[in-house]
């Protein structure tokens, strides 16, 4: 996981909301210093609706309890928290609706809530309203109601994340979402996905996907770190996925040359996609590993993670019984030279980091 790209669209994103989410209450003409009325009918010439009336009221008594900093800080981590929530859900196929909100089938930053709207099915979705948008080109108007409805559609199974949305919370919900630099075109371009490079080609079928497991000394022996060779279903850091376990449902030890895969577990996705059988996993013993890591570094100058190493000895497997003409992706991360004294020692060696 890269921390830091988190680290670092967190700070900017809240920055960045608090921004938004203030230039929309300019738009309602309350701001830090001054306010009209809470009983205005119109606001820069334009007549409020009822439902804008009363959320603007709402906003202000609000910011009159809090301070105008306070309120406008609340709202964005809101918005915030609901961003990321409903980016999880789809990545991993969690939304009931199984429409992507922030992207397409491929990723792309292409909502499918928007190219499929009229024919969604989402707890309160007015299809007039939708239609009438569509009808006139207000692609941004309608992404955000599609954004709102789906928050509230969400509220009976995670009222506390996504509570209807009724208030000047839905006042503020910013401006130009679906353009390049907004929080959620960033969103989706700098956090990093956790399934890795699999994450693109999910959706392309013609696409053979596979994850190379560490199998340590041998999947029939105890040190081994394959979870979906050896494992079983069970839960551990919150998380319910496949896990090497004792006989009595005890997380069991595990074993690698790669400090970075003897984890007892997988992800939920990777599980999930050997359980569709949209993706197959294959154990790797240390020593095809080791073997692979030089390979690659005597034939391309190439020194790759000992990580990476599981990938390239299972393509080397694959390569000679394939056509010329098919292709080999493989995922190369990380820096080899970190694991130059393991492999030494591995070949007996006496050498230290």
């Amino acid at each position: 996981m890269d921390k830091n790209a988190i680290k670092k669209y967190a700070v900017w994103a809240r920055k960045e909301l608090i921004a938004r989410v203030t230039q929309k209450a300019e738009q309602y003409e309350i701001t830090e210093k001054k306010t009209t009325p809470a009983d205005a009918d119109s606001i820069g010439g334009r007549v409020l609706t009822a439902a804008e009336k009363k959320q603007r009221q709402a906003l202000i008594v609000k910011i009159n309890q809090d301070g105008f900093e306070q309120v406008m800080e609340e709202v964005a981590y809101t918005w915030f928290n609901r961003f990321t929530a409903l980016r999880f859900m789809e990545v991993n196929n969690y939304l009931p609706s199984h429409t992507r909100v922030f992207t397409n089938e491929n990723g792309e930053f292409k909502p499918q809530i928007l190219a499929d709207a009229i024919q969604l099915d989402l707890e309160g979705l007015n299809m007039d309203k939708v239609f009438a948008l569509k009808d006139v080109n207000k692609t941004e108007e309608l992404y955000k109601y599609l954004l709102i409805t789906q928050c509230n559609a969400l509220s009976g199974i995670l009222p506390r994340m996504f509570p209807k949305i009724e208030d000047y919370t839905e006042l503020l919900l910013p401006d130009y979402l679906l353009r390049e630099g907004s929080v959620i075109e960033q969103m989706i371009a700098l956090i990093p996905k956790e399934i890795g490079s699999f994450y693109h080609f999910i959706g392309d079928e013609g696409v053979r996907l596979i994850g190379c497991e560490a199998a340590g000394r041998g999947i029939d022996t105890l040190e081994t770190a394959a979870t979906i060779a050896t494992g079983r279903v069970g839960i551990f850091h919150g998380m319910k996925s496949y896990f090497c376990q004792d006989q009595y449902g005890q997380i069991a030890p595990v074993y690698s040359i790669s400090a970075g895969l003897d984890y007892p577990g997988v992800g939920p996705e990777h599980a999930h996609l050997h359980d569709i059988g949209r993706a197959e996993y294959v154990p790797v013993t240390d020593e095809e590993a080791v073997n692979a890591f030089e390979y690659l570094a005597k034939t391309e100058g190439i020194i790759p993670a000992i990580e990476s190493a599981h990938a390239v000895a299972e393509a080397i497997r694959l390569a000679p019984a394939m056509d010329q003409d098919r292709i080999i992706v493989i995922t190369i991360s990380g820096r080899g030279d970190k694991d130059c004294a393991a492999i030494a020692r591995y070949r007996g060696e006496d050498i230290h980091e």
